[in-house]
């Protein structure tokens, strides 16, 4: 047997409702994006940011990189996994963290059952990267020097990271030269300015 309760006649049925907040029973999902920062110390930020559900509290561990050491402003770290913690009211966390370089260097996306990641690799002029195993997804800057990976779960991106070496040449050039001479009744004087732009350091004979 059915029972309708009704409502007195002073109650707004639409007040009511929006005085229980709405129910999210649904699988916690973040964004994970790691920027990697290949230069002469190797870095990597990594920013978590809520998918769903938008309101509720959010926990999940999320593996750390091969060789991250993240700094004090990380999450709890536990068997090398950040216990990642987003409250309610909380879209994104972020933290910084030093990397071990190494010839090659691997990245492995996670199984994407609770997130999906996006890969941003930057490296220095200074060195040379061969990448292999995911396609780019698209350059995030001028040049080649920034790469953007969209892994699927589990895929692999080996980075094999080499320095050119230096090639043999001249250690100093002289630029700007300016040659000011005043005559006179039995001397002339003469001035020369220039500019020297050097790879090092110290004394330099000039003859």
């Amino acid at each position: 047997r059915q029972q309708i309760v009704g409502l007195a006649d002073h109650e707004d049925p639409v007040s009511q409702a929006e005085v229980v907040p709405p129910s999210e029973a649904v699988p916690a999902f973040v964004r994970v994006e790691r920027s990697v920062a290949l230069d002469q110390h190797w870095e990597v930020v990594t920013t978590v940011a809520r998918v769903a559900p938008q309101h509720s509290g959010i926990n999940l561990a999320l593996p750390l990189l091969s060789g991250e050491q993240p700094y004090q402003d990380a999450p709890p770290l536990r068997e090398g996994q950040a216990m990642v913690s987003l409250p309610a009211g909380v879209d994104a966390i972020s933290w910084r963290s030093r990397l071990v370089p190494a010839p090659r260097y691997a990245l492995q996306a996670g199984d994407g059952h609770h997130y999906a990641e996006e890969w941003r690799i930057a490296v220095s002029p200074l060195l040379h990267v061969e990448a292999t195993g995911l396609p780019e997804s698209g350059g995030m800057g001028a040049g080649a020097s920034s790469h953007r990976y969209l892994p699927l779960p589990n895929e692999i991106l080996t980075l094999d990271v080499t320095r050119p070496a230096a090639l043999d040449g001249s250690r100093f050039a002289i630029e700007n030269v300016f040659l000011s001479t005043t005559p006179g009744l039995r001397a002339r004087d003469s001035s020369l300015t220039f500019q020297l732009r050097a790879t090092q350091a110290g004394q330099h004979a000039i003859t």
